[in-house]
């Protein structure tokens, strides 16, 4: 077990590494602090002038809020505070995208796609015109909406629209974050990062799509994942929500999988399930994949992790295109893999590991947690990403009563 300490929010941060390359600790930061958010110390201020600094949650125009960085983008922030082993990633924030949803177009491009609906928009329109058009819409014209949704999607992850914005500053802004991730033979990968996405309750976590880059321009790449988000089926009724984009160096993953800190509320027990290769063949669910797993209980003096094999008749390994600066995530098949199981253990040092970080994230979060994370060939574990979980079974609430603080978080009168 970590020795830990408190910070000045009352969060738990190890004061030994979780892996022996976590070395940056939490920067400590305040609810309330004796300079306020102008950085004007507060007893020059009268009381009706002072401002309390606010949590990362809060709405601000910080790049480290979430209407900036998409929930995904928040927690992978907060995660690099923590001084957790996080692949370099850049963010192109929600205001790079709707710059690109604001970028005007012929609507005559949309005729294919919508061959509805050009007839009513004007001869230039956007595609946050149409949104617009979509939220108008009466719930009556639901089946309406869906067609219309399911046909943007398909246009804006098109060549038309992709021609249409590649010259554009919210374009060149993007391509200046991936040149800041390595040259274009390093392996980098978008990830969704809606505003509402991996957010406390939200039923929509997860069904945004994440797109190793494929082609030369990182721009088609990220077009791809921003069209997920105009999918029907993740849209609620309405329009698609404002989505920040995650540009992160991909890890070419000896094993890849996922966590998650409780099982249900009576059962206290972390959670490991992984393939070999890739986290895609653990995290998608798919492909007929039934992962190995790991079970973790957390009480004193319990029994060691116990390990089960799973059937894994495929994974996925990261391959270099032959005609460009691509990567591809290609599934090859794993003969005999039942057998080959007990020989795809973890090793100790990296079950601990993922303990500590996953007790760690509990604790920055202040909830259970579902983690994402991949082991590189010299067995270094990395967090990809991480969402709170916000429904168990078993029971309504959960609570983590935390030890007593060592040293005062606030006092007056």
């Amino acid at each position: 077990m970590l020795p830990y300490r408190f910070d000045k929010l009352g969060y738990q941060t190890p004061t030994t590494s979780p892996n022996q390359k976590l070395e940056a600790p939490r920067s400590p930061k305040r609810y309330h602090d004796d300079i306020d958010a102008h950085g004007i110390e507060t007893a020059d201020r009268s009381l009706a002038e002072r401002i309390c600094r606010v949590s990362l949650d809060s709405a601000d125009s910080s790049p480290t809020s979430r209407e900036q960085l998409g929930g995904k983008g928040m927690f992978l922030q907060r995660m690099v505070e923590a001084g957790l082993p996080v692949p370099p990633f850049k963010c192109a924030t929600t205001e790079i995208v709707n710059a690109l949803e604001q970028h005007p177009f012929d609507t005559v491009r949309l005729a294919r796609y919508l061959p509805k609906i050009s007839a009513e928009l004007k001869a230039k329109t956007s595609l946050a015109g149409i949104k617009q058009y979509l939220q108008a819409l009466p719930p009556s014209q639901q089946a309406k909406r869906d067609n219309l949704l399911a046909g943007l999607t398909q246009f804006v992850a098109s060549d038309d629209f992709y021609k249409q914005v590649k010259d554009s500053q919210a374009a060149r802004d993007i391509r200046a974050l991936r040149a800041q991730l390595g040259e274009p033979s390093t392996p980098v990968i978008v990830r969704s990062s809606g505003i509402n996405e991996d957010n406390y309750g939200d039923a929509q976590a997860g069904k945004y799509l994440s797109e190793v880059q494929g082609v030369d321009d990182v721009l088609r790449t990220c077009l791809n994942v921003m069209a997920s988000s105009y999918r029907p089926e993740v849209c609620a009724g309405g329009a698609p929500q404002p989505m920040a984009l995650i540009l992160q160096q991909c890890i070419d993953c000896q094993y890849g999988g996922v966590a998650m800190s409780y099982q249900s509320l009576q059962d206290d027990t972390i959670r490991v399930e992984y393939t070999s290769g890739q986290p895609k063949g653990a995290v998608a669910g798919q492909y007929g994949i039934t992962p190995h797993r790991i079970d973790i209980a957390r009480k004193e003096g319990a029994d060691d992790p116990q390990y089960f094999p799973g059937t894994v008749s495929s994974h996925f390994i990261l391959r270099k295109n032959s005609t460009n600066n691509g990567y591809t995530e290609t599934e090859i098949g794993d003969v005999g893999a039942q057998s080959d199981g007990d020989r795809q253990r973890l090793t100790d040092d990296q079950i601990v590991s993922l303990m500590q970080m996953v007790r760690m994230l509990e604790d920055l979060l202040g909830c259970p947690v579902d983690i994402e994370f991949g082991i590189d060939h010299l067995g270094q574990v990395f967090l990809l990403q991480v969402r709170p979980i916000t429904r168990l079974s078993g029971g309504m609430d959960f609570a983590m009563p935390p030890p007593a603080p060592e040293e005062t978080l606030a006092s007056g009168i």
